[in-house]
């Protein structure tokens, strides 16, 4: 036998065979038609096209309209039409079509509001009207809102390898309705009933006519459509009329068509038509169809059923008045409430009784201010009603019936009153529909305004971001503010406003209740600079508004005329008049008040606080420091300020919302950066909508940045194209000529920014863009319909500035496509990765598809599909793909190009036939399907083996803490193996045992019968033990398991043994192959090659990546022959390696991290507690034993001990011993024979080699060890009421010692929460500690003396705090009484008891 190397791979059935194609050159555009240079395209009968070229593939259509199908063509050939061309057509050579069949199914979705729903899917195929036009399969009528799905499939059968393939795609269609609605009023006041009673509408000799209700019409988007024109026959159609509605009617005794009369736009059906013979009674139907340009779009219909007088539906006909719901006193002043329905039906005394009847229905609201007023007033017009809004009409009806706001507190009457067709009226009376007693309960909206803002419609906008978030001490800002309520304004009696500067939630630096409506300028000052350039310096929007400015004067008038006041305060009065009073201002020489007077700054002073210098500019506030100047200007000073603008409503409803700002030098000249945090595409069909996160700013201080957003279209000149909203007003109106001024210069990346965004400004003409700009969205839409056909591109413009008037700009440019999409999409190739493509796969294995690229004229709106099926019988299961993505190479100024789709991956979990079909869409749907088809084989392992442990990343201290025990160390548990083999048993069990499990093919070694790995390793610690770390660090933990898997049929494994009678070790370890009466060697490396030795030889089985098996053996790589009697010989090596496998099995990283930041932990020594008099007293003094520094860790240099004393003199010190590691004395000596008492202090403190320390302190008495006595001459109370105070009288505490007390002495008193943990702050007033106890808990006061020496008494007591007590008297006096009757009523039985025993006696007595 001759080892070769041998190729095992199954082509591709179809996808690589050659293709046949043909080179043509197509002419220049042509009318919008697009032609592909060079194109080749690809034929083969395992792809199929839905549409071609001027064929428009539809996905939706109108219900009740017919739906067109679309050809399907086989190998995108005209003569291969799935469906019509015939069975066993030649596709190809040895190639044929057994079938092919076009099916139509119908499934509905859920719709609201529609009832023609079907639940199962329904086969329509036999409904398909099949045609022999050309361009289409045939017809079907979408009668039903749903989905239909058009199902293309064919069959052939490939004659080379005598295999047969199906193929299919589904094509889905939505049956939708026509894209506008027709509607009705709810409440509409002619009355289209369902019945009429002729007896009832009766009018003189005749019936009442029939007014027909007017319809609105919406468009898909629910936008009203204009100008609709109704008409009762097509004959009065002429060609001024674009949308119309044809109204008609048939009904009556015969069915006919009713003439429908005509009256100054009213349209009615006379009541002579119910008199008639002709007509009569009977069903009247009444059909408004809708049309534009001659065309329908939707229609609906009402009817009405009329009953004769001599067969009359009613009797003793009476209406009711009923609400469609309950009704709820839940109004509110200044908050609309939703009014029930009025609804009427028949009285309960009518025939029939208690049954619906159509009416139209009005609410008038009548009010009164108090409930002891007598009488309610119909609420005015004049109130209620705006130049925007009419609430009451002339009669003093409702407008809108369905709500009503309340401006006014107080009572509120609604009477209901419901109208029939016949005429009848009933109304509710007053009273039984109320608000009572409503008040405004919904709290304002303080509005931080610009008074500088002269457009009325825009003045009262939020401008909170305008408030600096850090500005210079010099000419802050704090604008104006107003209130938004639902009932209070700014200015009505109640309301007020307030502006608050705070350091925090509780220190208010400043109130501002005056001058609302202006903007305030604070700490105008001169610095080296004159005060007005310095606001100009500071305020980039003044600086903008202002334009040139040259002196404070200019700079006052300024602000007074633009909404700003200066403000004057205590502190910066006379800076303020030295400002104005100068050579240059000389301002004061034209007030009369201070020219005249001799103290002019005094004057000054008090001229501040008149109207006239508001007038003139100026706003007085009574504080004494001024805000937004350094301290050592009489100001604030520096730091966090928060802004608090505060609004009451006259309700006394309040709010308060704050702003932060820091009043701190800075520099800033870094630009913000503008985040545009949606990705869009570069071009978009004129129809879309595109959506977008609304774009945000970062700044290095400002943190609160409006940022503006805007839009515009240009048309295929540059020039810009005009936008109008609904109500034909121009809305493209925004220019950017004033930021280009500011980005004058800024460059960004070295480039000037205003160079980098040229194309999104143009000087000397209106740039034309619309602002979107909604503080509050988080996103924004633009609707590319607005633009027209002439709009060929989309400029999104984004730009910000900070606090220092540095500006941002971001652009996005889109191209709005208007390309015609004429051409169908062709297929060039489907992508087989080089001839290596196989079919065959095993089982697990994950699976990539190829690629597939098509030729289109209008590539950018190419979309794609990917479809994989399981098919097991006639189940077909959808299986997920992943990794697919598409790539668009335009290749013409047209939009031609290549589409390419890479259709991802997908796992073949089971074993059996997958089908893939890749589809390819233009924007006309006209589509390119190629389908691929897998044959998948069972295999050994199914799921790959995974490891398990118990074992997690954790943090542990190096000594040990609550979770790790360094004694124990971190248990490494024995990890356990999942897998999935077929017909397996693990090698504990099959060893020993092999005829039990004869019948299974494949032993797992490397994992015992429980599922725990028997050949594991680890990086630390020991598998089934522990890791015991000794320093600190990282540890990566991760296991290894070596797994094999081999069939015992083909080769049997030989384990190590010893050798007793010899001493040897016989290695094993290795597998065995026994064939032709021969063995050979087995040895599985970890690089999945076997090592064999067979025939004393050596020889290599390896398998390559694309498949190929070699044996190769060790002298050479040659061919060689392997003789007839080895056991090699004729051998399937391909077999092997699903025979025997070798896995090597890493787990996750467990990461095992080691810190130390505990102290060591220190010795306990015995110190003695105290040291006599009589002992320190000796010549020699008293010798303290020192102990060294023992510790359970190694001692760091840093580590020491210190004695330290206290003495009753006053004195002070300490002596350091440094890192003691022998024990050594201290004397301690008597001053000049006395003794100084004391306390000494031992204090260890011992570090480890990682710096963590640790400290324990040992106090010696020296002398005087005698505690102080605490006596109370008062008992402290032990119970309080919540609410109450708690006093000690100092006084009533008496304290004594055995020796005179310092100085200043006396005890300390404390109380605490026992719950919260909490000391409550006392307040002594006099000699009396008083503590308002507010909170129900337990307390614990604590009293502490300490004497002179340093001992201590302390003294606790336990309070209890309890809620206030009910009236006990009066329970006891009501228990009390009921006792008393149940005793009385008690007696009163005992002695009826012994009355009629007494009788009973007495009556047996005489029988």
């Amino acid at each position: 036998m001759k080892v070769k190397r041998q190729n095992h791979s199954v082509l591709f059935r179809g996808m690589v065979i050659a293709i046949a194609f043909a080179m043509t050159i197509l002419c220049a555009p042509i009318d919008g038609l697009i032609a592909l240079a060079s194109m080749s395209e690809y034929t083969d009968y395992s792809y199929m096209t839905i549409g071609r070229t001027q064929e428009e593939v539809s996905t939706t259509v109108t219900k009740g309209q017919n739906f067109v199908i679309p050809n399907a063509y086989i190998g995108g050939k005209e003569t291969f039409k799935v469906g019509k061309v015939a069975d066993g057509a030649e596709l190809q050579s040895g190639v044929k079509l057994q079938s092919s069949k076009v099916t139509v199914s119908y499934s509905s979705y859920t719709l609201e509001n529609y009832t023609d729903e079907v639940t199962e899917e329904t086969d329509l195929t036999n409904k398909v009207v099949v045609t022999a036009a050309a361009n289409n399969y045939g017809y079907f009528v979408a009668d039903r809102i749903g989905v239909y799905t058009i199902t293309y499939s064919y069959t052939y059968k490939d004659e080379s390898t005598n295999k047969t393939y199906t193929n299919s795609y589904e094509l889905k269609v939505n049956s939708e309705l026509a894209g506008a609605s027709i509607n009705f009023e709810d409440n509409n006041s002619k009355i289209l009933p369902n019945i009429i009673d002729l007896a009832l509408a009766k009018s003189g000799e005749s019936y009442r006519n029939l007014d027909l209700p007017m319809p609105t019409l919406t468009d898909e988007e629910g936008e009203e459509i204009k100008d609709v024109q109704y008409v009762t026959s097509k004959d009065q159609i002429t060609s001024s009329h674009k949308h119309y509605v044809v109204v008609t009617a048939n009904g009556g005794v015969n069915g006919k068509t009713v003439e429908i009369s005509k009256e100054d736009n009213n349209l009615y059906i006379s009541g002579d038509v119910f008199k008639s013979e002709q007509y009569g009674a009977g069903k009247y139907t009444i059909r408004y169809a809708y049309y534009v340009d001659g065309n329908f779009v939707v229609s609906t219909t009402k009817s009405t059923q009329v009953y004769g007088e001599d067969n009359k539906y009613y009797t003793d006909y009476q209406l009711k008045l009923e609400l469609a719901s309950d009704w709820t006193d839940n109004g509110q002043t200044g908050v609309e409430s939703k009014l029930p329905i009025a609804t009427g039906v028949t009285s309960k005394d009518s025939k029939p009784a208690s049954e619906k009847v159509a009416v139209s229905y009005t609410v008038k609201v009548f009010y009164k201010a108090t409930n002891s007023d007598r009488s309610y007033e119909l609420i005015s017009a004049d109130e209620y009603n705006t130049e925007d809004k009419t609430v009451v009409l002339a009669d003093g009806t409702l407008a809108n019936p369905t709500k009503f706001k309340p401006l006014k507190d107080g009572w509120y009457t609604f009477v209901y009153t419901i109208k029939d067709f016949y005429g009848n009226e009933v109304s509710s009376s007053k009273g039984v529909y109320e608000f009572a007693n409503i008040k405004d309960k919904q709290n304002p909206t303080p509005v931080v305004y610009d008074a500088s803002n002269k457009d009325a419609k825009t003045k009262y906008e939020d401008v909170s971001y305008r408030l600096a978030t850090r500005s210079v001490p010099n000419s802050v800002i704090v604008y104006a503010i107003g209130i938004d309520d639902n009932v209070s304004k700014a200015g009505d009696e109640g309301v007020v406003l307030t502006r608050k500067i705070m350091t925090d939630d509780t220190v208010s630096k400043l109130t501002i209740s005056d001058y609302n409506e202006y903007n305030l300028v604070f700490n105008y000052r001169n610095t080296t600079a004159a005060a007005y350039t310095n606001l100009l310096t500071n305020n980039y929007l003044i600086r903008k508004q202002a334009g040139t400015i040259n002196s404070d004067t200019e700079m006052l008038t300024w602000l007074k005329d633009n909404g700003y006041l200066i403000v004057v305060d205590n502190a910066n009065a006379e800076t303020i008049y030295n400002i104005f009073n100068s050579v240059d201002n000389n301002f004061f020489a034209n007030v009369d008040a201070v020219k005249n007077a001799e103290d002019k700054l005094a004057a000054a002073k008090a001229w501040f606080k008149t109207a006239e210098a508001k007038a003139a500019g100026f706003a007085y506030i009574d504080v004494n420091e001024t805000f937004g100047a350094y301290s050592s200007d009489n100001g604030m000073g520096t730091g966090q300020y928060y802004i608090h603008y505060i609004a009451k409503d006259a309700a006394g409803n309040e709010k308060d919302v704050s702003k932060s700002m820091y009043i701190g030098s800075y520099e800033d000249n870094d630009a913000p950066e503008i985040k545009f945090g949606t990705t869009l595409s570069d071009s978009y069909l004129p129809n879309a909508t595109i959506s977008f996160d609304a774009p945000s700013a970062s700044d290095n201080y400002d943190t609160n940045m409006l940022v503006k957003t805007m839009y515009r279209y240009l048309d295929k000149n540059g020039n810009v194209v005009t936008v109008k909203n609904k109500d034909a007003e121009t809305i493209s109106t925004e220019d950017l000529t004033e930021l280009w001024s500011d980005l004058d210069g800024v460059r960004a990346d070295g480039e000037l920014v205003t160079k980098t965004y040229a194309k999104y400004h143009k000087e000397g003409s209106n740039d034309g863009y619309v602002d979107l700009t909604d503080k509050s969205a988080s996103s924004y839409k633009i609707n590319l319909k607005e633009a027209g056909s002439e709009a060929v591109t989309l400029q999104i413009v984004s730009y910000t500035y900070d606090d220092k008037g540095n500006a941002a700009i971001y652009g996005e440019t889109i191209n709005i496509s208007n390309t015609t999409d004429n051409a169908a999409p062709q297929l060039k190739e489907v992508d087989t990765n080089n001839d290596s493509f196989v079919s065959e796969y095993q089982q697990g294995q994950e699976i990539e598809l190829p690629s597939m690229t098509v030729l289109d004229d209008a590539v950018a709106y190419m979309n794609f599909d990917v479809n994989v099926y399981y098919v097991n019988g006639d189940v077909r299961t959808k299986v997920s793909t992943y990794d697919y993505s598409s790539e668009r190479e335009v290749l013409s100024k047209t939009g031609a190009g290549r589409f390419t789709v890479h259709a991802g991956k997908f796992v073949a979990s089971f074993a059996g036939k997958y089908e893939v079909s890749i589809s390819v869409k233009d924007s006309k749907n006209n589509t390119v399907v190629s389908f691929v088809n897998y044959d998948v084989k069972a295999r050994t392992i199914i799921q790959p083996p995974v490891i398990n442990t118990s074992l997690e990343s954790k943090t542990v201290e190096l000594n040990g803490d609550s979770n790790y025990d360094p004694k124990t160390g971190i248990e490494i548990p024995t990890p356990s193996v999942s897998y999935q083999i077929p017909n397996s048993v693990t090698y504990d069990l099959f060893s020993g045992n092999e005829s039990e499990y004869a019948d299974t093919d494949f032993v797992v070694r490397g994992v015992d019968q429980n599922g725990k790995a028997t050949n594991a390793s680890v990086t630390f610690g020991t598998v089934g033990g522990a890791f015991k770390p000794t320093a600190v660090g990282e540890y990566p933990i991760k296991y290894t398991v070596n797994l094999t898997v081999y069939n015992h049929k083909v080769f049997s494994y030989k384990e190590m043994s010893y050798d007793e009678s010899t001493g040897t070790y016989d290695e094993g370890g290795y597998y065995v192959f026994t064939n032709n009466n021969a063995t050979a060697k087995v040895v599985l490396n970890k690089n999945g090659e076997y090592e064999i030795n067979a025939d004393g030889s050596k020889y290599l089985l390896v398998k390559y990546d694309d498949g190929t098996v070699e044996l190769l053996h060790d002298a050479s790589n040659e061919d060689y022959t392997i003789g007839s009697s080895s056991a090699l010989y004729g051998v399937d090596f391909d077999s092997w390696f699903d025979n025997l496998k070798n896995y090597t099995l890493n787990s996750d990283v467990y990461t095992i991290i080691v810190k130390d930041t505990k102290g060591p932990e220190i010795k306990d020594y015995d110190y003695v507690d105290i040291i006599s008099s009589e002992e320190i007293a000796t010549t020699e003094g008293y010798k303290l034993k020192i102990y060294k520094i023992e510790s359970s860790e190694e001692i760091g240099d840093s580590s020491k001990v210190v004695i330290s004393w206290k003495l009753a003199n006053g004195e002070t010190g300490s002596y350091t011993f440094g890192k003691l590691m022998e024990d050594t004395e201290y004397t301690i000596k008597a001053n000049g024979g006395n003794v100084l008492d004391g306390t000494y202090t031992i204090t260890y403190t011992v570090y480890d080699k990682n710096g963590n320390n640790s400290t324990k302190a040992y106090t010696i008495a020296v002398g005087d060890n005698e505690a102080p006595v605490l006596t109370f001459e008062e008992d402290i109370k032990t119970k309080c009421e919540i609410g109450s105070e708690l006093k000690i009288d100092l006084t009533k505490i008496k304290y004594t010692d055995n020796k005179p007390f310092q100085d200043g002495a006396k005890p300390v008193v404390t109380l605490k929460n026992t719950s919260t943990s909490k000391e409550i702050e006392g307040t002594q007033v006099g000699d009396t500690m008083v503590y308002k106890m507010d909170t129900v808990g337990t307390y614990t006061l604590t009293v502490e003396i300490e004497d002179a020496v340093g001992n201590k008494t302390t003294k606790t007591f336990s309070i209890e705090v309890t809620a206030k007590s009910k009236d006990t008297v009066s329970t006891y006096k009501v228990v009390g009484t009921i006792l008393i009757v149940i005793s009385v009523l008690v007696l009163v039985g005992v002695i009826v008891y012994f009355v009629v025993s007494k009788v009973k006696l007495d009556k047996e007595l005489k029988k």
